[in-house]
């Protein structure tokens, strides 16, 4: 299997760790806290996991996906809903402009 493409909308990432054929595991973290890599795609290593960072002040909800797109299809994203009483304020519920 090849790596997968993991894409974050609406923030870049501190890349704290990147591991290939490695079950994560708490105790075999090995963080890198001092200037670590900004990115927004990572690769997700064969058998492997990755540790991302981000600060959570963007109001709105956030795709995170595979940017391979039948992957993506079959269900590797998610949405990360962020502030959601200003994310309201600035797409208000039920308004005429909302679809």
């Amino acid at each position: 299997m090849n790596p997968l493409q993991i894409h974050l909308h609406g923030h870049d990432f501190a890349l704290l760790q990147q591991e290939e054929n490695q079950e994560y595991h708490p105790s075999r973290l090995n963080l890198t806290l001092d200037n670590p890599p900004r990115r927004d795609v990572v690769l997700l290593p064969t058998g492997g996991f990755v540790v991302i960072a981000f600060k959570a002040d963007n109001p709105g909800s956030w795709l995170m996906h595979c940017h391979i797109a039948r992957h993506a299809s079959e269900g590797l994203a998610l949405q990360i809903l962020e502030r959601q009483s200003d994310a309201n304020k600035l797409f208000p519920p039920n308004s005429p402009n909302m679809i």
